[in-house]
């Protein structure tokens, strides 16, 4: 229990921080406003070493922001496939 209370994700959720990780795997994203829409997965995906920002969590899922060139992506992962730094 301690342990999931000092994980970033927890910390995310419970205030307005966004917290940086990086993608551990080939991913893909998800849409969906503020949850994900999970039967409709789009093509887009990111792989190992992607920098990310967690805007939000929900039950398992990260909205994350990543940025593409001149362009902004945010969307829905899986939180186990991002790696957090050590505090």
């Amino acid at each position: 229990m301690e342990e999931a209370i000092r994980s970033p994700i927890f910390q995310t959720v419970n205030s307005s921080n966004s917290i940086k990780g990086t993608i551990k795997e080939k991913t893909f994203l998800y849409g969906g406003d503020t949850e994900p829409a999970m039967q409709d997965p789009s093509k887009m995906y990111l792989i190992k070493g992607d920098q990310i920002t967690v805007e939000d969590s929900m039950a398992g899922w990260c909205k994350v922001s990543y940025a593409v060139k001149t362009k902004l992506i945010t969307m829905w992962v899986q939180c186990k496939s991002i790696v957090f730094p050590k505090n």
